[in-house]
């Protein structure tokens, strides 16, 4: 049987699954209050390797905002309909390649 620990880290990673999905979903689907609703009023957005990082609601509403006016020149996007700006693709993969966790040994003998 799987341990406590095991356990609750599954649940750990299934809740950060969600939450990035719920941020990858508002950015091409929703609305930037939206996106800026999954975060606390003071969380943080951060990608280190571009060097992008906002922080509280206010911020958090603007960038998705500029994220979903963004239009790449040569590629194809998808418009949205009538009246509505185009959306980006936004996909997040997952965070650990490694799917094992604390209890994976015993459990795998």
């Amino acid at each position: 049987s799987r341990t406590t620990e095991y356990l609750e880290a599954a649940a750990d990673r299934a809740m950060i699954r969600d939450m990035l999905a719920r941020i990858a979903w508002e950015v091409d689907h929703g609305t930037p209050e939206g996106f800026a609703a999954v975060f606390t009023e003071t969380g943080v957005f951060e990608v280190v390797t571009l060097k992008v990082r906002v922080e509280g609601t206010e911020q958090l509403t603007a960038f998705a905002a500029d994220l979903q006016r963004i239009e790449f020149k040569g590629q194809d996007m998808k418009a949205g309909q009538a009246g509505q700006p185009r959306r980006l693709y936004f996909a997040i993969d997952s965070l650990d390649k490694d799917e094992s966790g604390p209890g994976d040994e015993a459990a795998a003998g």
